[in-house]
């Protein structure tokens, strides 16, 4: 089964944060998977000047079919215009594949893609009736219509968004397929790391119990439920931080910084020992308004750390009964919940132990089988 793998912005490999792992760990599964010839469709721009991928890119290695155009320009031609076809550049494959949520315009081959995100158009996101929300749901439902026109598989990291995406197109909902998202290996090797401030204190910029946030300060992650935590324990408890790791919003920044129990580590690799201070952690908060898997709260998971998470959307599908659920926007009982957990350690042990049981189900290999699975059956 021969794969084109739409990978536009090659550089991001470097960076990658949860579409971008979804993106990299199914385009490296599936050229490791038997029997599946995996190439990647991609701009001239981003290869070197032999036409290969870089060297210092995961990627490199894997035969690449170039487009002449920028990535932004090439998508935006076939979004708007359905032009050229990709089949000009890939054609022998059978499946052109795109895990970033791309639409490609193809002919021949069958056309493949992730959808990963539906908050625009569930009632239940809080943001719903914003503006921004409702310009965000013109332009989506134009993306998700042509999308579904022309895709003869739609994968999805959980079921609840597949059930939501059934829901907007009924016709083609046994074309909606749950392939999941996985935990890489650093994260269940992390869990051999001793607990508490020995583990690496240098990690956490400082002696005591801290909590962690892997995914920025951005409003859909509970920004602003996290920066009202953070004041709450500045009383109740100063000698608990909150790490938190990613790109921020600039609106939110500024506040963090003048909160003297928040660090904030910005964007860190794995390699840079991230699964090391997930592992550290007193805990880790999974605080988002909407959410269409949580990635980081598998990674705590794996990594041996009780995760306290919100009920947002797939979060109750993915954590299980392996995390505590809580309404983030109820600081006093977040606070309470944070302080049983300090105070009855044996309550956090179990915790602990339920979620690395949990984060056991997620490996990329099976997201990988999977999708193997079903585009063999649609050849």
């Amino acid at each position: 089964m021969r794969i084109a793998i739409h990978y536009p912005h090659l550089g991001l490999q470097k960076r990658p944060t949860g579409v971008g792992k979804h993106m990299l760990n199914m385009t490296l599964g599936l050229a490791c998977r038997e029997g599946c010839d995996v190439s990647l469709l991609t701009s001239r721009k981003g290869l070197d000047e032999t036409g290969l991928v870089p060297n210092d890119l995961p990627t490199r290695g894997l035969r690449a079919e170039a487009y002449p155009f920028s990535d932004n320009l090439m998508q935006r031609l076939w979004k708007y215009a359905g032009i050229p076809s990709a089949d000009h550049w890939c054609k022998h494959a059978d499946w052109i594949y795109a895990p970033g949520e791309t639409f490609v315009a193809t002919n021949r081959a069958r056309f493949a893609t992730s959808v990963h995100a539906i908050h625009f158009f569930d009632p239940h996101y809080a943001d719903y009736h914003s503006p921004e929300t409702a310009r965000a749901r013109v332009r989506w439902r134009y993306h998700l219509d042509r999308v579904f026109r022309n895709a003869s598989l739609v994968f999805t990291p959980s079921d609840f968004l597949r059930d939501r995406l059934a829901e907007l197109y009924p016709a083609r909902s046994e074309d909606i397929v749950t392939v999941g998202n996985g935990v890489e290996e650093n994260f269940f090797q992390a869990a051999d790391y001793p607990t508490g401030d020995a583990a690496d204190p240098n990690h956490s910029d400082g002696e005591g119990p801290y909590l962690i946030a892997v995914g920025g300060l951005h409003d859909i992650k509970g920004a602003r439920e996290l920066l009202r935590l953070a004041a709450d324990l500045n009383v109740r408890a100063p000698d608990i931080r909150i790490v938190v790791v990613g790109r921020n919003d600039p609106s939110h920044e500024a506040t963090a910084k003048a909160q003297p129990n928040v660090i904030l580590k910005g964007y860190m690799r794995i390699e840079d020992g991230l699964p090391q201070l997930m592992r550290g952690a007193l805990a880790a908060l999974v605080l988002s308004r909407y959410e269409t898997f949580g990635i980081p709260a598998l990674e705590a998971m794996a990594a041996g750390t009780a995760v306290i998470s919100s009920r947002a959307g797939a979060l109750p599908q993915t954590v299980g009964d392996a995390a505590v659920l809580c309404e983030p926007e109820k600081t006093g009982e977040l606070v309470d919940t944070i302080l049983d957990l300090v105070h009855r350690p044996g309550v956090r042990d179990d915790l602990v132990a339920r979620g690395m049981l949990r984060a056991k189900a997620f490996h990329w290999r099976d997201c990988v089988t999977r999708a193997v699975e079903a585009l063999r059956s649609r050849i």
